[in-house]
């Protein structure tokens, strides 16, 4: 295996906020997997991280375990990235930030010289651009999000590729 993977899953009606959020703003998701906050990226592969709750990965490198962590949203922001400009929902979450430093302690690798925790709700939305003053922004500031599900895979480094190639070819 090339690497590990973690991250976490959120609630139905959570992800239905998010839906809200991108509507709100005059936006539609642009992939066709769930939202999900990451938790670990590692191009090391990590055979013995467990789930925060203990749940060792199968032969075949995954776990998963339910969980109920309610986390607020802290701000909106971009990254750029390979894929374009993203729009992505930052989170209170202490508990998504000790996931992480357990797995860097478990010997996990990063591309990015710190954490932050974050649901991405467009890999590229194009020349839309965040009015942090606007009302749309502020109505969502401090909404809870319900994290139900922790998981551990292994490392797939074209999945944004992948999950938007099917989407655009869903679209056709």
């Amino acid at each position: 295996m090339t690497g590990t993977y973690a991250d976490v899953i959120f609630s139905k009606a959570s992800n239905k906020k998010f839906d809200e959020i991108l509507k709100d703003f005059g936006l539609k998701k642009d992939f066709n997997d769930a939202y999900h906050c990451t938790l670990t990226y590692s191009k090391k592969y990590l055979p013995y991280l467990k789930t925060s709750k203990g749940v060792k990965q199968d032969k075949s490198g995954n776990a998963k375990d339910k969980i109920s962590k309610l986390v607020k949203i802290k701000s909106f922001g971009h990254f750029d990235t390979n894929d374009g400009k993203n729009l992505h929902a930052d989170l209170e979450c202490k508990w998504c930030e000790a996931q992480f430093d357990r797995a860097i302690r478990a010997g996990a690798t990063t591309d990015y010289p710190s954490y932050k925790a974050h649901v991405t709700l467009m890999y590229d939305c194009k020349d839309f651009t965040l009015d942090p003053k606007s009302e749309v922004y502020k109505k969502w500031i401090g909404e809870t999000i319900e994290i139900v599900e922790e998981r551990i895979s292994p490392l797939n480094e074209n999945w944004v590729e992948e999950k938007t190639k099917e989407n655009d070819k869903k679209d056709k």
